[in-house]
């Protein structure tokens, strides 16, 4: 990694591996999962040598065909508190899909952690589910964990795996 001049701001790119040939990272893991490794080198590298960074992300999945349910808050939250640790000052995300998962939320959350990343993400959840949701906030708090749960322990790579191949994507879960 050379050092950039001071009014140089390094740009990272994290491409998600869906996008065959020239991604890297797992979309809906963290930056501190090992799937995700080489995006964290990368981050830890210029860490070190720029004043200033700039990252444009991906929260939003893309070649899959359809939405499924999927959803990435413990992500969000996790990424955005190590961005601001490491010289991040500029984001470009890309999470454009108003019909996918819990789309309000991941627009709120990521606001609001773009803000202040360093706040609770349980707690800002918190709030938004009482707000957008009122009488029926802990039974949509009650999905989303179903749904958070279910990612998490899949082991198929959600970026180059089709819903199909995804084990949580069954009778089970749908009826549940």
């Amino acid at each position: 990694f050379e050092k950039p001049r001071k009014n140089v701001i390094i740009q990272l790119a994290n491409l998600g591996k869906e996008f065959t040939n020239s991604g890297f990272s797992e979309t809906l893991r963290p930056i501190s999962d090992p799937s995700n490794k080489e995006f964290a080198r990368i981050l830890e590298g210029w860490k070190n040598v720029a004043p200033e960074l700039f990252v444009w992300d991906y929260w939003i999945l893309y070649c899959k065909g359809f939405q499924f349910p999927y959803i990435n808050t413990l992500r969000m939250a996790g990424d955005m508190k190590k961005f601001a640790e490491s010289n991040v000052k500029g984001m470009l995300i890309e999470s454009e899909a108003p019909d996918g998962s819990f789309f309000a939320l991941r627009q709120y959350l990521g606001m609001q952690l773009m803000l202040d990343p360093f706040r609770d993400g349980n707690i800002l959840i918190d709030d938004f589910f009482h707000g957008y949701y009122g009488k029926s906030a802990e039974t949509m708090k009650e999905y989303l964990k179903l749904v958070e749960d279910s990612v998490l322990r899949e082991k198929t790579s959600f970026a180059q795996g089709l819903p199909r191949q995804f084990s949580y994507l069954n009778k089970d879960f749908f009826e549940k």
